[in-house]
């Protein structure tokens, strides 16, 4: 079992794993999707960034008939400013059998951009090789989506 990596959060699901043997084990590289635990109706929250702490704090919101727009359960989207509700970081699992994994706490390692805070789960430049790398993104409706 995956648990959340702070105690206000909750695990969402765990995607992309990638697998490699080292030493002997298997090991596992996730990327665990969390966010704010469930709030009373009426309530939202999202994720963010704060650069001058480093560190992830909770936005909060009260919705009401005005605003914000939490149609989209991923998004809450406020004065025309959009924040996902959720976000996305990579933990290590290592077995000795590849069946019963040991998944860390911590995790790994999560991206961060510059201005942005959180990759939000659509982190869209990687570091390879002392060379940057753009990812495009589409949305559903198979337009590309920039920053």
């Amino acid at each position: 079992m995956v648990l959340p990596s702070r105690p206000d959060f909750e695990v969402l699901g765990v995607f992309n794993p990638a697998v490699a043997r080292h030493n002997g084990d298997v090991v596992l590289l996730l990327r665990v999707a969390e966010a704010p635990q469930k709030m009373s109706a009426g309530l939202a929250a999202a994720p963010i960034y704060n650069s001058e702490s480093g560190r992830v704090e909770i936005k909060r919101w009260l919705v009401t008939p005005k605003g914000p727009d939490v149609s989209d359960p991923r998004l809450v989207v406020d004065n025309g400013r959009t924040w996902l509700t959720s976000m996305s970081h990579f933990r290590v699992a290592r077995s000795t059998d590849g069946i019963h994994f040991e998944v860390a706490g911590l995790p790994a390692f999560s991206a961060v951009i510059r201005g942005r805070g959180p990759a939000d789960n659509r982190a869209r430049r990687h570091l390879l090789d002392h060379i940057y790398h753009r990812l495009t993104l589409w949305n559903r409706n198979r337009t590309r989506v920039d920053d």
